[in-house]
């Protein structure tokens, strides 16, 4: 039988230098969207877009605290292979919504350390959530996973994500302040 081969070390090395660069790269741009002249939902676009470069995914959602049901709703949505009853693991997502922190899981079809029915994530291996929380608590999180492979991600890749989310923390948090200030300034009367 033949054993499979590992790189060469030098090998690995570069494709690590070359990984944390395009990560680099994308940790600048993330930032450039913060001050564009973009509006809120391009820029959550644009961010989930960044994180696809440098992650591999299958699937990838940013969802948002919706204030009138108190759900988190599918603001940004991208699949990359196969079908699904649902576009993200609820399981994840309410593990932590419900626990404020980032957490990645190897493999979310046999965890049943998660809430709900694990029959509902039969087809998601790895899986990685992070919230967007800007700092009075989660008002939305990041998910991606993939449903091919197990223990798919990387520390750098939650890592990234985290990143990513407090981007999008920044961006509707800027956004909403926006919209106060108009509001505010719509209703106050004009002084002579």
């Amino acid at each position: 039988s033949r054993r499979p081969t590992k790189p060469p070390p030098n090998q690995v090395i570069i494709e690590d230098d070359e990984r944390y660069k395009d990560k680099l790269f994308l940790l600048i741009r993330a930032s450039e969207l913060l001050v564009s002249e973009m509006g809120i939902e391009r820029i959550l676009d644009e961010l989930v877009v960044l994180a696809v470069q440098v992650i591999e995914v299958d699937r990838i959602a940013l969802l948002t605290l919706d204030e009138q049901s108190l759900d988190m709703k599918p603001r940004v949505l991208k699949t990359f292979t196969g079908t699904s009853q649902r576009p993200y693991s609820r399981r994840v997502v309410d593990w932590v919504v419900d626990h404020g922190s980032p957490a990645s899981f190897g493999d979310v079809s046999r965890d049943k350390t998660l809430p709900g029915s694990i029959d509902e994530d039969r087809n998601v291996r790895a899986a990685m959530c992070v919230p967007i929380n800007p700092g009075g608590g989660t008002i939305g999180v990041v998910y991606a996973d993939s449903l091919t492979q197990a223990e798919a991600f990387r520390p750098d890749d939650l890592a990234m994500l985290r990143a990513l989310a407090n981007f999008a923390a920044v961006a509707i948090e800027s956004e909403s302040m926006r919209r106060s200030e108009r509001q505010s300034m719509i209703g106050t009367p004009r002084s002579r």
